[in-house]
């Protein structure tokens, strides 16, 4: 019974030794290249976004720009014409 016992306790030993090495994680060297990889991709894909919403705000302001720019001369336009007409009155 005691030798039947030792024997499945190795037995279960070894098949956990096996199915450790089986799934365990990459060695400490793979892992910071893993790492180093996936964050060079997230770097380049934030700055992607960074410089895509920068050209995004940057035409809204200039967009912004133009349509001060046309209301303003539009109240330079029109400028006194309110005095005028209730002159006029």
């Amino acid at each position: 019974m005691m030798m039947k016992m030792a024997v499945s306790f190795l037995f279960g030993v070894i098949t956990g030794a096996v199915v450790a090495l089986l799934y365990a994680p990459s060695s400490g060297e793979e892992l910071r290249g893993q790492i180093q990889t996936t964050a060079q991709a997230d770097m380049q894909r934030m700055r992607e976004e960074w410089n895509r919403n920068l050209a995004q705000m940057q035409a809204q302001i200039n967009k912004l720009n133009a349509d001060a720019m046309a209301y303003m001369e539009q109240m330079r336009g029109t400028e006194g014409e309110g005095a005028t007409a209730v002159n006029d009155k």
